[in-house]
């Protein structure tokens, strides 16, 4: 009996242990409270935009002119549209800050930064351009500027002579008429003996030479007056420069023969090109061909209107050419560009006969029906 009492006891304390055990267990510490947030940093203030690259552009050709229009307002416009705004460009038109005689040497000591410059005009410094005055008198070339370009990308010679003026694109003009005062018309080469041009440089005067035309040194603001008083009697250009200048009342005949290819090309500034950044660069080296393809567009397509609207609008007597005389032309002609590359390219040591040969092989490609421009 006693022994069944002191179990039951025994059970009771057990139970009452496990019961007041956790009732005796240190309580668990209450959790940490959450560190405060720490205060967001005050944004940075964004830098001040950066003033973009003033850039000075000069052209001679008038205010309002295809030239402005359609080439040279719009590689600015695309230059500064691919340069995200990073550069702009001032433009001057009509000679406004320096002529066409020097303007290559504004842009040699920096007093604009980009120009239209004529190479020819210094065969010292650009002798291989040289033989783009001669685009051949009895093909029609569609692509007178890429030419020039495949020519500049083949031949080092070619691209040395853009060191001191960075090249930015070709603009040639690839002129098909001669356009002559009242009571000169001109029907075969034997017309031109005796007749006084404007002359440009060592190329396009051995050219008038060949067919007998006086060169004369003239500037372009000069020239209405001089066609007006019979100084000057012809002059070959492009078709729609003749509406541009206000030439067409003195010069109110045509004859379609190209015996002056325009090697114009654009420039720039050496130390201009040096403080550029790399990115700018780049895009500007892009843009060769971009302006380079323009140009030629542009130029085939005012030929063709001048050639609609010029008969009309200001009764121009055009003359077209059997190619059987276009053929007598080029006789003349070619002993021409032989000579001025012997003299200039040649006995330089540089590769006359081969850039001759490009040359002329060039201008028949891009003769082909598939290079026009609709």
């Amino acid at each position: 009996m006693k022994k069944r009492y002191w179990l039951i006891s025994m059970l009771t304390l057990i139970l009452l242990a496990a019961f007041l055990l956790p009732a005796c267990a240190e309580p668990e510490p209450e959790p940490a409270p959450a560190p405060a947030p720490k205060p967001a940093p005050k944004p940075t203030p964004a830098p001040p935009p950066a003033e973009p690259i003033k850039l000075i552009f000069s052209e001679f050709e008038p205010p309002g002119s295809y030239w402005e229009t359609e080439v040279g307002a719009p590689y600015c416009a695309e230059l500064e549209k691919r340069t995200e705004g990073k550069v702009k460009i001032e433009q001057h038109y009509g000679g406004e800050l320096v002529g066409l005689f020097d303007v290559y040497d504004a842009v040699l000591k920096g007093t604009v930064d980009m120009a239209k410059i004529l190479p020819t005009m210094f065969a010292d410094k650009f002798p291989m351009d040289g033989i783009i005055i001669f685009q051949p008198v009895n093909i029609k070339t569609y692509r007178s500027g890429q030419a020039w370009l495949d020519l500049y990308n083949k031949y080092p010679d070619m691209q040395a002579q853009y060191a001191n003026t960075p090249l930015l694109g070709f603009a040639p003009m690839p002129c098909s008429g001669l356009a002559s005062t009242s009571g000169v018309k001109i029907t075969k080469w034997e017309d031109c003996k005796g007749l006084k041009a404007p002359g440009a440089g060592p190329a396009p005067e051995s050219r008038q030479k060949a067919v007998g035309i006086v060169p004369v040194s003239i500037p372009p603001p000069d020239c209405y007056m001089a066609f007006k008083t019979g100084t000057l009697d012809v002059i070959a250009m492009g078709l729609m420069s003749l509406k541009d200048f206000g030439w067409n009342d003195v010069l109110p005949n045509i004859t379609m023969v190209n015996i002056n290819g325009g090697p114009w090309s654009y420039v720039m500034n050496q130390e201009t090109w040096n403080s550029l950044p790399p990115d700018i660069q780049g895009v500007i080296k892009d843009m060769i061909p971009w302006l380079t393809e323009i140009n030629d567009r542009v130029q085939y397509q005012n030929e063709q209107i001048a050639l609609d609207t010029f008969p009309g609008e200001y009764g121009t007597n055009i003359t077209w050419l059997s190619q059987e005389e276009l053929d007598r032309w080029a006789e003349v002609d070619t002993p021409a560009m032989d000579a001025y590359v012997a003299e200039f390219v040649t006995a330089l040591g540089m590769p006359g006969d081969e850039l001759k040969s490009d040359f002329i092989s060039l201008h028949k490609k891009y003769a082909a029906p598939e290079y026009a421009f609709e």
